[in-house]
């Protein structure tokens, strides 16, 4: 024991506080996990392909045990709350599981590619700025990584007349009564659909630009969203599922994050 006043090294610190409080300390991850997404920063409602990879650092196999079904958690945080998370509902209480294991090689391992559109649980959109995506392997130790991303402001509708013939943009205003023209501060765009959501409502779109023989243009929608929080009243949200492929090239080997 050091002499009065002198300080413990943080690690005996962070144990003896574990054992006065009578608690077990975590064991160490056999493995250790990264997360990276396949680019820094994205559109609004573009969707984001984030990976998840365990890095055995031995040179022999390691297994780990999942007390769960569900390997792992990924998170988008901002300012210390939580937007979205790939968690499965809670289970029904009483419910219990038969924990698996899973071995992982030596050197680095993909977990997972997650496809996340970009939308809430609530079917909102979150604004742009910078997130931090959170991630985890639900395991006794509890191994997780980090990485930041940006989502840039939306374009204003004044870009429609710019855009080349299906070249994919996401825009963002607020509807007029007959919730098919889209308006923000600089002008209006026709959507080629109506939105079943109120109008004057904050709205971000994701789509392309659709010529016509009578010389107009039109924005036609893939997708939509209610844009920094849910619709003000319920209304059906035709959230369009489009199956995703993720990039060919490869995306760069990531460095171990420590636990």
């Amino acid at each position: 024991m050091p002499p009065f006043g002198e300080k413990i090294p943080a690690l005996s610190a962070l144990l003896l506080a574990a054992v006065l409080a009578g608690a077990t300390p975590a064991p160490p991850s056999p493995v250790g996990l990264s997360v990276q997404t396949h680019r820094d920063s994205f559109d609004l409602l573009d969707g984001i392909f984030i990976e998840l990879v365990a890095h055995n650092p031995g040179k022999a196999i390691r297994t780990v045990e999942f007390a769960q079904p569900t390997e792992y958690e990924i998170d988008v945080v901002r300012n210390g709350v939580q937007l979205w998370s790939s968690l499965p509902p809670s289970p029904p209480p009483g419910q219990t599981y038969v924990a698996h294991a899973r071995a992982f090689n030596a050197g680095a391992t993909p977990v997972v590619i997650y496809d996340w559109n970009e939308v809430t649980a609530e079917h909102w959109s979150p604004l742009p700025g910078k997130y931090t995506i959170r991630a985890a392997l639900l395991t006794a130790a509890h191994p997780s990584a980090t990485t930041e991303i940006t989502f840039v402001p939306p374009l204003p509708t004044t870009a429609l007349s710019k855009l080349k013939p299906n070249e994919a943009v996401t825009m963002a205003g607020r509807l007029d009564a007959t919730r098919k023209i889209l308006t923000d501060s600089n002008g209006s765009v026709v959507l080629t659909r109506g939105i079943p959501a109120p109008p004057d409502t904050p709205i971000v779109v994701r789509g392309f630009a659709t010529d016509h023989p009578n010389a107009s243009r039109t924005f036609t929608m893939q997708r939509w969203a209610s844009l920094g929080g849910p619709l003000p009243t319920a209304a059906p949200i035709p959230i369009i599922i489009t199956p995703r492929v993720p990039p060919t090239s490869p995306i760069p080997s990531p460095k171990p994050s420590a636990s």
